[in-house]
């Protein structure tokens, strides 16, 4: 594994959770709360054109990279400022819990 110094961890992350919450029909509304932040190094690894609601957009792939936490992984997404970066996987590359690598998509319309 490729150490991560401290210092590349420079960009503000806030950890988002779902909440739902019943709509009275049935179903439920999803909004997000703050569960968080955290230092992190974020690079971008790939991109690519999609569809989104009958629009062309664009998807960024991100590696996050941080400091080894257990409450993080897919049911989460982290928030910069305006920017939702969605959260497909979160892995301990070697096991020792030092470090947290999360793949994740941002989606740009």
């Amino acid at each position: 594994m490729t150490r991560v110094s401290i210092g590349s961890r420079r960009t503000r992350l806030v950890i988002e959770a779902p909440t739902e919450t019943p709509d009275g029909a049935g179903g439920a509304v999803v909004t997000w709360v703050d569960a968080g932040s955290c230092w992190a190094r974020v690079r971008p690894y790939g991109g690519r054109e999609a569809e989104n609601r009958d629009q062309l957009a664009g998807e960024v792939g991100l590696e996050v990279t941080l400091r080894w936490r257990d409450d993080i992984g897919p049911r989460n997404r982290f928030r910069i400022g305006d920017r939702i970066i969605a959260i497909s996987s979160a892995v301990d590359p070697d096991g020792r819990r030092r470090v947290l690598v999360c793949r994740c998509t941002e989606t740009q319309i």
